[in-house]
């Protein structure tokens, strides 16, 4: 995937110049979180998993790890960040909490 670094805290990829997905981070309440989009056309490929796992390229080293909020029954997304090495934090009974390594 070829990927393109934005100035306000998000990045895209694409592959073979068409679009894959989207990440965006957001620092709120001293935690950095990360959003994650891929175009549905290019679901069950990898390409999510993929995008985590080479984000801590396009971020600074001072973030810290990084905090995903997945529906609990959001089975894909689970999949895919359980993938990229992020780990089970916590839920409230509606929203898993999943942590980065770094």
């Amino acid at each position: 995937c070829a990927r393109y670094m934005h100035d306000d805290g998000w990045w895209s990829a694409e592959d073979g110049g068409w679009p894959v997905g989207t990440v965006r981070l957001d620092a709120v309440d001293g935690r950095t979180w990360v959003s994650i989009i891929v175009a549905p056309e290019q679901r069950g490929r990898g390409y999510g998993a993929e995008m985590l796992r080479e984000l801590p390229m396009y971020r600074a080293p001072d973030y810290g790890p990084l905090y995903a909020r997945i529906h609990h029954d959001n089975v894909a997304s689970v999949r895919t960040f359980e993938k990229a090495g992020y780990t089970y934090v916590e839920t409230n009974g509606v929203w898993c909490v999943y942590r980065s390594k770094q």
